[in-house]
């Protein structure tokens, strides 16, 4: 008898900047991070490479100085992050930004690259 294994569908972790500037989590993404809205965010960038253009996030389970509160708006899991974003010259009212979410080895705390990728409105 044929014994078949299924697969189930595949798919990219990812969060998207809306045209609010809050900062958006998957289904997929909240399932694989584990996110609720008791833990905390930080965001970041690469001090030791300038040329790195990569975001990256720490997941907290309690909260911590200077980290993003994870809100909830029905089942969507969000940061408030307009200002960041508008510091860091994101175009997110003109451009659709979304951020593929990859875990990276580091020794101790797990660390995202969040690596971005954009179109028009």
């Amino acid at each position: 008898m044929l014994k078949i294994k299924i697969i189930p569908p595949l798919s990219t972790i990812r969060c998207s900047i809306q045209s609010t500037g809050r900062l958006y989590f998957t289904y997929d993404a909240i399932e694989y991070l584990d996110l609720t809205t008791k833990q905390c965010i930080a965001l970041g960038k690469n001090e030791e490479d300038a040329s790195d253009e990569n975001l990256y996030m720490y997941v907290y389970d309690k909260v911590v100085p200077n980290t993003y509160k994870i809100n909830s708006s029905g089942t969507y899991l969000y940061l408030n992050t307009k200002q960041l974003f508008t510091k860091l010259a994101y175009s997110y009212l003109s451009q659709k930004i979304n951020f593929n979410i990859e875990l990276v080895q580091t020794e101790g705390d797990k660390v995202y690259k969040l690596v971005s990728y954009s179109s028009q409105r």
